[in-house]
């Protein structure tokens, strides 16, 4: 990968004039750290760290009201295409489904697990929504928002109404990113406010508030392993067959 850079000359083997960062264990089976090198430093003594200030300030759209959050429709009801979960893959299935509308907005429906899903652009660049319906997740209440979403990582939301996918959207936009579960409030919430995918808290403290989450989530009625993560991949557009960004739905 280096040579094929042409930055091999810095980095990319263990030899004389070459960036020196290596952790050194002592054996692969138990995977022990012995050593530490950092930039030719053995075990250098961490003071603190400090990270540039405009990590911290990714999330850019505005406050966001439920209105926002509807596909609008004149008719009684409407054909709309819906992104079917596979659990525990990241492609999806397609159907399509008559929906009603009420005061003109496209309605979820939650008997048949059809859920709102919503992505907002969170760069700062054209603020655009992108609005449609998924099966799969089995939320009976509330709504779930993150700003993990591959590979743009904007925000995306989905949820069975859309006063509780509002109230993620603006939760996420106060925190600067992160995972949200809200019904009528908002229930718990993971903190990623570095670039608002990371969390600058200890591995032990992020793993312990992600099983909390995972417990809420469930309790809304979610049965699926890994919603957080099969929710992030339902915006990378280039996995088949329908997904959905800021632009709208995809049909890959």
């Amino acid at each position: 990968t280096a040579r094929h850079y042409r930055i091999d000359q810095l980095v990319g083997s263990i030899s004389i004039g070459r960036r020196a960062n290596l952790v050194i264990l002592d054996d692969l089976v138990s995977f022990r750290i012995k050593n530490v090198m950092v930039h030719g430093r053995m075990n250098p003594k961490i003071e603190g760290i400090e990270h540039p200030r405009y990590v911290f300030r990714t999330v850019k759209y505005k406050k966001i009201r439920p209105e926002d959050l509807k596909l609008k429709s004149r008719r009684e009801s409407v054909s709309a295409h819906i992104i079917e979960i596979v659990p525990g893959q990241l492609i999806t299935d397609r159907s399509v489904e008559e929906l009603k509308t009420q005061a003109h907005a496209v309605l979820p429906d939650i008997e048949r697990d059809i859920l709102a899903i919503a992505v907002i652009e969170r760069h700062g660049k054209s603020g655009g929504i992108g609005l449609g319906f998924v099966r799969g997740f089995n939320l009976k209440k509330g709504a779930v928002g993150q700003s993990i979403a591959h590979d743009s990582h904007n925000v995306i939301i989905l949820g069975t109404d859309f006063e509780d996918m509002a109230l993620c959207a603006n939760k996420l936009r106060e925190l600067q990113g992160g995972i949200v579960a809200a019904e009528g409030e908002i229930l718990d919430y993971l903190h990623l406010p570095f670039g608002g995918i990371l969390s600058t808290e200890s591995a032990y403290q992020v793993d312990k508030k992600l099983k909390d989450l995972h417990s809420t989530v469930r309790k809304m009625g979610c049965t699926l392993d890994a919603p957080f993560i099969q929710m992030s991949f339902l915006s990378l557009p280039v996995i088949p067959s329908l997904k959905i960004t800021d632009k709208g739905l995809v049909d890959v």
